[in-house]
């Protein structure tokens, strides 16, 4: 404005507005991760979250497959979606999410633009995008035709200013996520295990199986509590998602527990006075307060050490004697 003010005469300035807002069916979320523990937070977002189809955003062609292949590692029905993708390969992916056949898509915002799924109940974005509108066009992919849809970020500590920048820009505050805890997330794989089970007793004819138990009861002695634990742990080692093993991590970031700039130090300043005692098996090679050890001198003796470049004076001088007489 400023140049066109000072350069162009009579400017006239038109103002186009954008009507970029976001669904009130849409309920938004954020959770601060960062880093690698970003897969941690999401695996237990989707054991916990009641979901149908879920769309996660990244930035990079690479991390949609990437991130596809280690959450079909973890036991769940994913795929990519790229650019790079063939148009007919693309065009199957969106058709097993919409026939159910796929519960995840990993894509880019190029690939997921003007995509229409109505099972999709959850929208997470992976890596935060760069600009508002593009969140905005994140999330509307649910929450569409009056459906409720779930729309989750995930933000680092150094992308909180790019979080009220969103808030500002949709004109509503986005409230923050508590993680589920353990306990949380075991009862969730036990009550799946315990889903499965009650399929299988309800739709499979189970007479074979009897019979095989029975046997292994009467050639083996083996406890019919026993049999069936150790099916429970076949099942459990073959798919990842109904283990009883859970990692206790902290998600939030390292920084976070640093203290900030200006702000008076955890430990005391070396002017303070305070010497520190060295840790055990360790010793103080220049501590403070100490003075600097003087070098030693070598020790005086009788004898002259003249350099190995030049002869002693008294062999020279028989070498001169030498070459007057044979001249």
């Amino acid at each position: 404005r400023q140049i066109a003010r000072k350069y162009l005469r009579d400017p006239k300035e038109i103002t186009v507005k954008v009507k970029t807002t976001t669904a009130e069916t849409i309920n938004q979320r954020f959770c601060i991760a960062s880093g690698m523990k970003k897969l941690d937070v999401l695996t237990r977002i989707l054991e916990t979250e009641e979901t149908d189809g879920v769309l996660v955003f990244v930035r990079t062609k690479t991390s949609t497959t990437q991130f596809a292949e280690k959450l079909s590692a973890r036991g769940y029905a994913c795929a990519a979606l790229n650019g790079d993708i063939a148009q007919n390969k693309r065009e199957q992916t969106v058709d097993q999410l919409k026939k159910g056949k796929l519960d995840i898509v990993v894509a880019t915002d190029v690939a997921a633009r003007g995509l229409d799924v109505k099972r999709i109940s959850h929208v997470i974005n992976f890596d935060i995008p760069h600009d508002t509108e593009s969140y905005i066009h994140r999330i509307g992919r649910t929450g569409r035709a009056g459906r409720t849809g779930e729309a989750i970020l995930f933000v680092s500590p150094r992308e909180k200013r790019m979080l009220g920048m969103i808030e500002k820009a949709t004109k509503q505050k986005i409230a923050p996520m508590k993680l589920p805890t353990n306990q949380e997330v075991l009862q969730k794989r036990r009550e799946q295990v315990r889903e499965q089970i009650q399929v299988i007793i309800d739709q499979e004819d189970l007479k074979s199986q009897h019979h095989l138990i029975e046997e292994y009861q009467q050639k083996w002695g083996w406890d019919l509590l026993e049999i069936s634990a150790a099916l429970l742990k076949m099942m459990q080692n073959q798919n990842p998602a109904f283990s009883e093993e859970i990692k206790t991590e902290t998600f939030t970031s390292d920084r976070e527990d640093r203290p900030r700039r200006g702000a008076p130090s955890r430990n005391r300043s070396r002017k303070s006075g305070y010497k520190a005692k060295p840790s055990a098996g360790r010793e103080r090679y220049r501590p403070d307060g100490d003075k600097k050890k003087k070098a030693k001198k070598p020790k005086k003796t009788g004898k002259k050490i003249y350099p190995k470049s030049s002869a002693k004076p008294a062999q020279a001088k028989k070498k001169k004697k030498k070459l007057k007489k044979d001249k």
